[in-house]
């Protein structure tokens, strides 16, 4: 099969090392993998491809955005997941010393620019796994400093709220708000985000969504009434992670006209545009 429509200079198949395995918060577990080849090429929003290697079950990869790649040790990548099903337990249950097969990095990362924009960084729940990555990036940049980002963090609950140390390690401010009112903010991110725009009134901003797909339509819509510039990182089942399946497929816009069209979430994404989206 050829890999032409993902530019296939950057995309690799390899087997690696873990280096480690950890519960990073109740049932979410960092996995760190040793991947020197590969963690150049990552750009912040990609996802990689993978499963434990060797063997049969689960037969299918799993797509997971990359949390970070840090300086050291040299060449390593982390990926942040829940534990919801077989295959992210076979991953979760990887220690120190097996191997991953990992086909990566793939889709198409978050855009940004040196514009002044204050950008927003909108998480629900494990949607958070991007954004330190992103963050790290935007400061790294020169594209936006770490005052000029905001990480507005949503779950249901307290144990669910993921990486504030993260953005704190980074200087990056941090709201949070949950569903049940347990900590910060009673209320949902779409609300909590909404709430942080009317502290930025008057400045350009630029907003970065990942979560369940409900909350990314809200974010959506938010966006599109307050005409602000925003970038969603949809999460779909894929079964190859090079869009020939076409099981992860979301409908957009054409560019030209008032029809529409598909695109696939792990080639065309999983980062789209709000503007053209349409579900």
């Amino acid at each position: 099969m050829a890999l032409t429509a993902l530019r296939p200079e950057k995309v690799l198949l390899l087997e690696c090392d873990v280096l480690d395995s950890r519960e990073k918060a109740p049932g979410c577990r960092l996995l760190r993998l040793d991947l020197p080849e590969m963690a150049p090429r990552i750009e912040a929003g990609q996802f990689l491809h993978i499963r434990p290697a060797g063997v049969l079950t689960p037969y299918l990869r799993r797509p997971f955005s990359v949390y970070d790649v840090p300086a050291s040790p040299r060449g390593a990548v982390d990926l942040l997941f829940t534990v919801i099903g077989s295959g992210t337990y076979a991953l979760g249950s990887l220690r120190p010393g097996t191997r991953a097969s990992v086909l990566g990095p793939l889709g198409r990362p978050f855009r940004f620019a040196s514009d002044g924009a204050v950008s927003v960084l909108v998480a629900g729940g494990i949607g958070v796994a991007p954004f330190p990555d992103l963050a790290k990036k935007l400061i790294a940049a020169g594209s936006v400093p770490a005052k000029d980002i905001r990480a507005v963090l949503g779950a249901r609950s307290r144990s669910l709220v993921f990486c504030r140390e993260d953005f704190a390690a980074l200087g990056v401010p941090c709201e949070v708000g949950t569903d049940d009112g347990s900590e910060g903010f009673h209320g949902n991110a779409v609300q909590l985000t909404a709430r942080v725009l009317e502290g930025l009134r008057g400045q350009p901003v630029r907003i970065y969504g990942c979560g369940p797909e409900p909350m990314l339509r809200a974010l959506q819509k938010l966006c599109v009434e307050r005409k602000i510039s925003g970038q969603l990182s949809i999460d779909r089942r894929m079964a190859c992670g090079l869009g020939i399946c076409r099981s992860c497929v979301v409908r957009v816009k054409d560019p030209a006209g008032p029809d529409w069209h598909f695109e696939t979430v792990c080639r065309e994404g999983p980062v789209f545009d709000t503007e053209t989206l349409l579900w």
